[in-house]
């Protein structure tokens, strides 16, 4: 609180004011001017009367590294370096693992990435038009791509409550770590869709540094796709014909450390399927970067979605997402929609600005949680809620 109001709490009061008042009446400091939204929330959380609600430690740094993330990719996309270079951003460093995560506890997005030199065999993408990197974390150390595998074995997400709508606990791999095998791209197959084409349940997709233009069909398989070392360095890129990934009926799909773009109507396309993408950017669609539809079902997390004509995000005809730590931006209408009975979404500790539209939509008697996010700088405002979505569209604190 000191570091956002630049002064010192209860400063017009004099020490006996301060204890009668904290004590007796829960009082607690003003919320400074322009703290971001979740910078807010967690100051109240921590600082609330019952000691048992207040957050650990772990769970206090968790979430401040989630904010950093994701107010970096802000600064990345916004606040370039002076003579044409990338404005520097911290590294997220995960936590210590300690007590119940040293006796394996599956929470794997804290876990610690591994070092792995990047290969020189293929061509690394030379800038990517339309893209925002995300930054490097763990000490600009590339991520191993057997390490951030255990989020997919795990569940796909977290359970949401009643009063969170969004995708139930899915899986897209099992537990067992050493179940699927490792199809390399390009050492073991030339395109990653030969890759995926042979790819079986359970199996990782590694894909090295390069460009690689074209479009990849998943159907009816539980896969993942990894990208290995820096994302900068690699790109997959799609046509105008058709999205640059499509999720079908039946298959289960989890993405991390890739930068997709496309100049078709979607850059990735979730019909019925599931899907769980992370650390990842997806931009450049002529449409929506992200369309879930016909009963899809998926999971964002710290990840990038811009600069596509339409929409950052659609959720619609059924289906239902949960976006965490997620920067929507610079999208030509709106950075989320959500449309359609039975179709829900649960945003929180997202950025969403700097749209032409509304930074979110729901109408059509859809349903949504809004919390905990910055919806600052929308052309056309930061919520637009339609009126056959007053009762299920709850608005929580969010910077607006």
């Amino acid at each position: 609180w000191e570091i956002h109001a630049r002064k010192i709490p209860y400063s017009d009061m004099n020490q006996m004011q301060i204890a009668v008042a904290v004590a007796t009446q829960d009082h607690r400091p003003p919320p400074p001017r322009n703290c971001p939204a979740p910078f807010w929330e967690l100051m109240q959380s921590c600082w609330t009367k019952i000691p048992k609600q207040r957050p650990s430690f772990p769970e206090v740094l968790s979430q401040l590294e989630d904010m950093q993330f994701v107010f970096n990719l802000a600064a990345s996309a916004h606040g370039g370096g002076r003579g044409g270079q990338p404005a520097r951003t911290a590294a997220r460093v995960p936590p210590r693992q300690t007590g119940a995560a040293q006796q394996g506890s599956p929470d794997a997005y804290n876990m610690p990435k591994q070092h792995t030199p990047s290969p020189t065999h293929a061509s690394p993408n030379q800038g990517s038009p339309g893209g925002v990197s995300p930054p490097a974390r763990g000490g600009g150390q590339s991520a191993s791509p057997t390490t951030p595998a255990s989020p997919a074995r795990d569940h796909l997400m977290n359970a949401a409550s009643a009063a969170q709508p969004g995708p139930a606990s899915l899986q897209v791999m099992d537990e067992d770590p050493q179940q699927g095998n490792q199809l390399r791209v390009p050492t073991q197959y030339r395109t990653v869709s030969e890759a995926v084409q042979n790819a079986k349940d359970g199996d990782s997709v590694v894909i090295s540094a390069g460009h690689y233009k074209e479009c990849l069909r998943v159907w009816g398989k539980r896969i993942e796709m990894i990208g290995e070392g820096s994302m900068q360095e690699l790109l997959i890129e799609g046509d105008a014909r058709q999205p640059t990934v499509s999720v079908g009926s039946g298959a289960a799909l989890r993405i991390h450390n890739l930068m997709l773009q496309g100049s078709g109507q979607q850059v990735i396309d979730v019909s019925g399927g599931m899907l769980q993408v992370e650390d990842s950017n997806i931009s450049g669609a002529s449409g929506c970067g992200l369309r879930v539809h016909s009963g899809g079902e998926v999971s964002v997390r710290r990840s990038v979605l811009c600069r596509c004509k339409q929409h950052g995000l659609h959720v619609a005809a059924g289906s239902r997402a949960k976006v965490e730590s997620c920067s929507l931006f610079e999208n030509g209408e709106c950075g989320m929609l959500i449309t359609q009975g039975r179709s829900s979404v649960h945003v929180s500790r997202c950025m969403v600005s700097f749209n032409r539209g509304v930074g979110i939509a729901v109408d059509q008697e859809a349903s949504a949680t809004i919390e905990d996010n910055d919806l600052r700088n929308n052309v056309r405002g930061p919520t637009s809620v339609g009126p056959t979505c007053s009762k299920s569209v709850q608005i929580g604190s969010n910077l607006t």
